[in-house]
């Protein structure tokens, strides 16, 4: 009876380092995922802070693209006022001009 016991303890030690050995791989497999996962979330906060400063560099590219623009409006109202301003200067010279000859 010894032999029998013997031989299911040996069966069973060796099951038992078995279940070690897949327990063991378990483990390392789930400690790769748990590192897999906190890689994807650093990852994922990685594209949002670059998504959103992309959308804050679009913003001022918008704005430094409007500046011309903006120039040009500026420039063009200074000059239609100032055109403006040389013939309303010219008609009141003119009436007075006409108004002296005629006193």
């Amino acid at each position: 009876m010894d032999e029998a016991v013997h031989e299911i303890f040996e069966r069973l030690k060796d099951e038992n380092n078995r279940q070690n050995h897949r327990i063991q791989e378990l483990e390392d497999a789930q400690k790769g995922i748990t590192e897999l996962t906190l890689s994807v979330q650093k990852l994922a906060q990685a594209v949002e802070v670059m998504a959103k400063e992309q959308v804050a560099q679009g913003q001022r590219l918008k704005a430094i693209e409007e500046i011309p623009g903006k120039r040009w409006t500026n420039a063009m109202k200074t000059a239609f006022t100032s055109i403006v301003g040389v013939i309303a200067g010219a008609l009141a010279v003119g009436l007075i001009q006409l108004i002296a000859e005629h006193m």
